[in-house]
């Protein structure tokens, strides 16, 4: 029985694809561009591990390729990303892989499609927190920021994720619509005593518009988790909440939702158990011309590679500042805490804290110096570690279309 159930989640991550290939020739190329960069690193603890000796250096170098096609019904993009980082010593090469697909088409004066598919493999380093943050603070009002699963840091190991989604939006009237969406995740995690698991979220969302700067909206979203290979720790999670998102001046965007969760997990022996606990996510962002600011939280019942569903807390702040024509200033800060278990008291919290500062330099018009640095640490997970200090720096080229 569960192996049929994955087998059907797996089906679904094809879907998106699938609509994908059927709308794809209608659409006539806009923009294709890449950004590839190289340099070297030096850090006290790339990987978060246990011990004292656990520092490295690396040279690296990632390629960050995009592929973009709009037309007045439809809207197509692919990006990519990949990075390989060859370290003097004690890592030998480490290599993080990345794609996303995103498609859009207008059916009809009422109707809209979206879909989209994702792939990523990385060993879940201290800076491959902020990987993918631009994208939360450009994300749609009421929808989750990405899972932070703090027990998948601190060990090394490999992290898989496929991801496939599909949805509708259906314009009701000159200020409500609706939209359905179904979101499916395979995840895989390669170290021991952690437990591979399958995610599908289907959620129903109302939005009715007050005024030109307000809406309201209504969502209840249902996500089945499936571990491979065992039932304990299968959980049905519903989360209705009500949310608002408001246009608070010309610059000044606010978007929050709160609600009960409700969670039914599997226990060792076949029983289920139940729970309660509060979902909320915010974001607030401030976009001007020379100054970007976005910050963004969370608070969720998720499962977790442990093979328990627990509360996850999530904070995050992202700045960019126009120093000047050539420099640029990006500023990153994340705070991450898995919870107890919603069922169970038995597993320990762990938090993930980091910090990253970038300066850029335009020296030509494709042609940028960059610095970074970052700071990560792990606390209240019961092991001696030491903090990550990082340091990177490099040049950056672009190719293809400029904006």
């Amino acid at each position: 029985m569960i192996d049929a159930r994955h087998r059907a989640i797996r089906s679904l991550l094809i879907l998106p694809l699938a609509a994908t290939v059927w709308a794809t020739p209608s659409l006539a190329a806009d923009r294709v561009f890449a950004v590839v960069s190289g340099g070297a690193m030096a850090a006290t603890n790339p990987f978060l591990l246990p011990g004292t000796d656990t520092h490295g250096e690396s040279v690296f170098i990632d390629v960050a390729p995009e592929y973009s096609s709009k037309s007045e019904v439809s809207t197509l993009s692919l990006r990519g990303y990949a990075r390989v980082e060859q370290y003097r010593r004690r890592y030998s090469r480490d290599e993080l892989y990345s794609t996303d697909l995103d498609y859009s088409r207008k059916l009809s004066e009422r109707f809209s499609l979206r879909a989209g598919a994702g792939f990523r493999s990385s060993r879940a380093s201290s800076q491959d927190l902020f990987f993918g943050l631009p994208e939360i603070a450009g994300g749609t009002a009421g929808v989750p920021m990405p899972t932070l699963d703090v027990s998948t840091f601190g060990r090394g190991d490999r992290v898989r994720v496929l991801t496939g989604r599909l949805g509708t939006t259906v314009l009701l009237g000159p200020r409500d619509s609706a939209l359905l969406d179904l979101r499916v995740s395979d995840n895989h995690y390669d170290g021991t005593n952690l437990y591979s698991y399958l995610l599908a979220t289907q959620e129903a969302r109302y939005n009715r518009q007050l005024s030109e700067s307000t809406d309201i909206y209504l969502s209840v979203s249902v996500t089945e988790a499936n571990y491979r290979n065992r039932r304990e720790g299968d959980a049905l999670i519903v989360a209705p909440v009500l949310g608002l998102r408001k246009r608070l001046s010309q610059t000044l965007e606010l978007s929050a939702d709160v609600g009960p969760s409700w969670s039914s997990v599997v226990e060792p022996l076949g029983t289920r158990t139940k729970s309660t606990t509060v979902a909320l996510h915010g974001q607030l962002c401030d976009n001007r011309e020379r100054a970007k600011l976005c910050i963004a939280a969370s608070h969720t019942a998720q499962p977790t590679a442990l093979g328990r569903v627990r509360k996850e807390t999530r904070i995050d702040g992202s700045s960019t500042l126009l120093l000047s024509e050539q420099d640029r200033l990006q500023l990153n800060a994340a705070y991450g805490r898995t919870g107890e278990s919603v069922t169970r008291q038995n597993l320990r919290p762990a938090s993930l804290v980091n910090a990253s500062a970038e300066i850029s330099h335009t020296i030509r018009q494709r042609l940028t110096l960059f610095a970074s640095s970052t700071y990560g640490d792990l606390i209240e997970s019961g092991v001696d570690r030491r903090a990550n200090f990082q340091f990177r720096a490099g040049v950056r080229y672009f190719l293809g279309a400029l904006q």
